[in-house]
C-alpha cells in the first residue's frame, strides 16, 4: 500500500510549512510543482493541470515511490477555477481524484479562521472566501479521507500530532 499524503487549502493556509515538517519527519519525499501556485492563479482556461495530473497518477502507479507528501493536488484546480469562475475539465478532477483514492491517499486540508496580515496582489478578500467555498464542494465530493486542520493557530507541533493521529487511525 502507498503512502500518499496530499496537503490542501487556500494560499497561506500552512500546507507547505506543514507539509515539508511532516515529510522530514517521516521520511517521505516531498512534491510540489513549482509553477502550481502562479498556475492556480490564473483567472483564463488552463489545461496544463490536465498532464501534470495525469503523469504524476502515472508515476505513482508505475514506480515503486510509495511515501509521499504532495503539496497540492487536483481540488486546487476545482477551488480555484470555481472561484475565478473559469471552466475546467471537472469530470477528470474527480477520476484523478479517485485514481489517488485507489492508490490509498489521503488528505489534510489547512484551513485558517482568519488571514491576518495576508498580503496577496492577485486574491482579494473576495476571492479567498469564493475559494474556501470552492474546497467546500470538492471536499462534500471527494473519495479521499480527509483531516480537517485548522491552522489558525500556527501551532508546527500540536498540527504534526494531530496529522500523525489521523494518519493511525487510517491505518497508514
Amino acid at each position: 500500500m502507498k503512502r500518499i499524503i496530499i496537503f490542501e487549502g487556500a494560499d497561506q493556509s500552512g500546507k507547505t510549512t506543514i507539509a515539508k515538517a511532516l515529510a522530514e519527519k517521516l521520511n517521505y519525499s516531498y512534491f510540489k510543482n513549482p509553477s502550481q501556485k502562479k498556475q492556480f492563479k490564473i483567472r483564463s482556461n488552463r489545461v496544463v493541470w490536465i498532464a501534470e495530473a495525469a503523469y504524476l497518477i502515472a508515476l505513482l502507479e508505475q514506480t515503486d515511490l510509495d511515501k509521499i507528501v504532495l503539496d497540492r493536488w487536483v481540488g486546487s484546480e476545482f477551488a480555484y477555477s470555481f472561484a475565478f469562475n473559469r471552466s475546467t475539465r471537472y469530470d477528470l478532477v474527480f477520476e484523478f481524484d479517485d485514481k489517488m483514492a485507489d492508490l490509498g491517499a489521503m488528505m489534510i486540508y489547512c484551513v485558517k479562521d482568519n488571514y491576518e496580515n495576508y498580503e496577496d496582489d492577485l486574491i482579494s478578500e473576495e476571492d479567498r472566501e469564493k475559494i474556501r467555498e470552492g474546497f467546500r464542494r470538492y471536499l462534500h465530493k471527494t473519495e479521499i479521507p480527509t483531516f480537517y486542520l485548522n491552522t489558525t493557530d500556527e501551532d508546527l507541533k500540536k498540527q504534526l500530532t494531530l496529522i500523525e493521529n489521523f494518519i493511525k487511525e487510517n491505518g497508514k
